[in-house]
């Protein structure tokens, strides 16, 4: 990879040196984030309308969802939270601080749902949504969420945190 012609120091130490014309921000500074909403095992269906489930992040997709694979009814949806294309998806628990955070982006043409313990964020107009699922997939920013991991058996991770993560 061809080198930068000049960096400067990133002011975040584990970041180190970056190319002069980049910078550093805070995960708050690229949107909002909010928390979905439940749906139960039970209330999954063979169709309606389309939404992604907490555990399917860990077992069924990676980085990118462009068709979810589970469904619920109308009369469910009306306690769930909508979500749109380019609407990026934290897992806010898991068994582990290695693999708390888990990050997908929706990249689907239609509106969806999302259930409980998924941490939402929408990004400002100009973000690469795509770009943004690899990098809060890479080495670095999982290190970040480990580090800010609670718990025990159960380790949580909750917007605070994540909203405090430099990219």
């Amino acid at each position: 990879m061809k080198p930068y012609p000049e960096y400067k120091d990133s002011g975040v130490e584990w970041i180190g040196e970056i190319p002069v014309g980049w910078e550093t921000r805070r995960l708050a500074s690229l949107g909002t984030f909010s928390k979905g909403n439940g749906i139960k095992k039970d209330e999954v269906k063979s169709s309606g309308l389309p939404c992604i489930r907490y555990g399917e992040i860990y077992t069924q997709y990676d980085r990118v969802v462009y068709n979810p694979m589970s469904f619920i009814d109308e009369e469910t949806s009306l306690n769930c939270i909508s979500i749109q294309k380019g609407d990026v998806l934290f897992t806010g628990s898991g068994e582990s601080e290695e693999e708390i955070g888990k990050t997908i982006v929706y990249y689907g043409e239609n509106d969806i749902f999302v259930g409980g313990d998924i941490i939402i964020l929408k990004l400002i107009e100009g973000i690469n949504p795509l770009f943004i699922s690899y990098l809060l997939n890479s080495s670095n920013v999982n290190h970040q969420k480990s580090l800010n991991a609670k718990g025990g058996i159960i380790v949580h991770i909750y917007a605070k945190q994540l909203r405090e993560i430099q990219v």
